[in-house]
């Protein structure tokens, strides 16, 4: 299912956001095709205790 356009939006503020805050976080999780979408989603879910 496709995002919204303020589901965008957002996603996209929250990686600017992350990439500021973390850059070492960002480059370590690049990748290529599914495998950087899996490990973007992940990283929106996870939560440190």
């Amino acid at each position: 299912m496709a995002l919204s356009n303020e589901e965008q939006r957002l996603l996209e503020q929250m990686e600017a956001a992350l990439a500021a805050e973390d850059p070492k976080l960002v480059n370590a999780m690049r990748g290529t095709g599914t495998r950087r979408v899996h490990r973007r989603r992940a990283a929106l879910v996870w939560q440190p205790t």
